[in-house]
């Protein structure tokens, strides 16, 4: 494959284990064997050849999330942001790995991290959504619990007639 040649012969070119990462993880989605893994070891070895890259970790992150790792993506995209704050696809990217671990607080909290770092009206709008979604989603919650202690006091009155 040109891709695993190119990595062969220049190792510390991270663009060279992006591409070879993304091959891999295409093949993984086809339940290629090993191919999950050759797409994380790519995407280290991108990280090893430049670890001030923040592209690197978000390509990372972006695979583990394809891959439902979802709290080693949110990790990954710490790391990206550590290294530049002021890129808002790492805090939307942290902020739905976040949302698919039911994490609503960490979710929220990205997005008003990347909106204080970045100003970025992207960022805005989809923390405005998930506040609105939490906010329903705690309703939803308030009202099921209200729900179950009355359905649980029809039925002690029900026991003692």
């Amino acid at each position: 494959m040109a891709y695993r040649e190119a990595v062969a012969r220049s190792p510390y070119t991270p663009a060279f284990w992006w591409n070879l990462a993304a091959i891999e993880s295409q093949f993984a989605k086809q339940n290629d064997a090993g191919a999950r893994e050759a797409a994380i070891s790519a995407m280290r070895s991108a990280i090893a050849a430049s670890p001030a890259n923040p592209e690197s970790y978000d390509r990372l992150a972006r695979i583990q999330y394809s891959f439902g790792e979802y709290a080693q993506a949110v990790e990954s995209e710490k790391s990206a942001i550590s290294l530049l704050a002021r890129e808002p696809k790492y805090y939307s990217q942290a902020s739905e790995a976040a949302r698919q671990l039911k994490d609503t607080t960490a979710a929220v909290d990205f997005l008003k991290q990347g909106v204080a770092a970045t100003d970025s009206n992207d960022l805005r709008l989809t923390l405005a959504v998930r506040l609105v979604e939490a906010s329903r989603g705690g309703r939803s919650i308030a009202t099921a619990r209200s729900r179950a202690v009355i359905r649980r006091s029809a039925v002690v009155k029900v026991a003692f007639l």
